[in-house]
């Protein structure tokens, strides 16, 4: 039976233990498809009791240094993809895992949804 062929790939990478393998497997798997690859990951916001207590300015900071140390992340990712010779992508979501995933596969045409190791939230 022909194996279904997967255009765009969409990888939840959210950087814990056992996500170097899923990449790996997630790009061998997209260069065999020819397919382009998204790869994304997800700040979520601080919690309510702390974002009481934090003052905005420290919380403005904090996320700063979390979208810096994502983008440094996903931009490793994207050249080790691109030198596999893939097409790749990666965007940064903000809000709870499950929310923003199902939003950004709602909004565009992935075929195929991968997510790194369990998540224990």
């Amino acid at each position: 039976s022909a194996m279904h062929a997967f255009k765009h790939m969409l990888l939840y990478h959210s950087g814990e233990m056992g996500a170097s393998g899923t990449f790996g497997k997630c790009v061998s798997l997209a260069a065999a498809h020819g397919a382009r690859l998204t790869i994304v990951d997800l700040i979520e916001p601080i919690p309510f009791f702390a974002s009481a207590i934090l003052p905005s300015q420290l919380q403005a900071k904090l996320r700063k240094v979390q979208e810096n140390e994502k983008e440094n992340r996903l931009n490793r990712l994207l050249n080790s993809a691109s030198k596999k010779g893939l097409t790749a992508s990666a965007i940064v979501l903000y809000g709870k895992p499950f929310v923003e995933i199902i939003r950004t596969v709602a909004q565009k045409d992935f075929d195929l949804l991968v997510k790194t190791a369990v998540y224990t939230h």
